[in-house]
């Protein structure tokens, strides 16, 4: 609870203040092996925190390019709050005070230092012990193991008792097509535990399955394989499609996820030939030469088609070139 209450507190007023556009901003950055952290702040009072965990290749770099992409990434996360005014920026790392003085020997100094050109600002360095803030932000805590917990059934004696009084378990000893086993008073089909059509458990766990905070309220699809994994009955299909369709909750606050069609309208016939054309890209096809793709150029009047090879991967630079080396140089720019 306290550690709770210290988290609302470094999130909250007083601690937590709003910008004030007309006082100077303070950057804050720092980087670890696994991460990297900034604060935003003014008059030593916090803004803002971020933080970011280094994976894969962004692991690989030395300490000054790991440094100096904790710069750029904060610089741009409070892109709109420091764009068109004067800050300052302050690391632990030294050689960072001379960003823009010293000549640039890496690929990733070349790529991340354009990306600020545009700000106003002045790195000040400062020593690690003073730079504690951004230093915690920039830390993985490592992981131990307190507890393990594990979920009791509490419906368990409720299945075996109507698995007594209901009729539709007593077909299932002469029914051996459905390959139903019983195991501790409870029917089984397949690993997963089979339930009545008409059992008063239903509604327990299709809720469990869709609407609790590890259901998650998805969809059809989602709420039935995460259901099927323990339980089966006849029906089943039905009940979740019903049970999601008449939830009060999603049908509020979700919206249809399929865009409305509209009337289809054809398209104009051009009256002029290179005027309008069609392009699309035929992909995966066998190696020739390098190239494994085809762009297919066609012009929707004369229907006369140009086809590029190119090679994946391909970029909209690259596709703009061969549009204008094999097209508009023989027909001009379409309208």
């Amino acid at each position: 609870m306290a550690f709770n209450k210290l988290k609302q507190a470094l999130i909250s007023p007083p601690v937590l203040r709003l910008p004030n556009f007309s006082q100077q901003f303070v950057v804050e950055c720092d980087v670890c092996g696994d991460g990297l952290g900034a604060i935003l702040s003014q008059n030593n009072q916090q803004i803002a925190y971020y933080s970011e965990a280094l994976k894969g290749k962004s692991t690989l770099p030395s300490t000054y390019d790991n440094e100096m992409l904790a710069v750029v990434k904060a610089v741009r996360k409070w892109r709109s709050y420091l764009l068109g005014r004067s800050f300052v920026i302050k690391t632990d790392h030294r050689s960072l005070k001379y960003l823009l003085e010293q000549r640039l020997t890496t690929p990733s100094q070349a790529r991340w230092l354009p990306k600020i050109m545009g700000f106003d600002y002045t790195i000040q360095y400062r020593k690690g012990k003073e730079n504690q803030g951004a230093d915690a932000l920039s830390r993985v805590a490592a992981f131990q193991f307190h507890a393990l917990s594990l979920p009791i059934a509490d419906w368990w004696k409720t299945l075996q008792q109507e698995v007594l009084q209901q009729p539709y378990y007593n077909s299932l000893l002469t029914n051996q097509s459905l390959n139903c086993v019983q195991r501790d008073g409870i029917w089984m089909q397949s690993g997963r535990v089979l339930l009545s059509p008409t059992s008063s458990l239903l509604p327990v766990v299709l809720a469990d399955g869709h609407s609790s905070p590890s259901g998650g309220h998805f969809g059809y699809l989602k709420t039935l394989t995460r259901i099927s994994a323990g339980f089966v009955w006849p029906g089943i299909r039905t009940s979740v499609k019903s049970f999601i369709w008449d939830y009060e909750v999603c049908q509020r606050c979700k919206h249809e996820t399929l865009r409305p069609a509209g009337l289809l309208q054809p398209l104009p016939i051009p009256q002029h030939i290179w005027t309008d054309i069609s392009m699309d890209f035929v992909e995966g096809l066998p190696l020739s030469q390098g190239y494994n793709v085809i762009m297919v150029v066609v012009d929707r009047l004369s229907k006369y088609a140009h086809f590029v090879p190119l090679k994946h991967p391909y970029t909209a630079v690259s596709v703009a070139k061969c549009f204008l080396n094999n097209v508009v140089k023989l027909h001009g720019m379409p309208l």
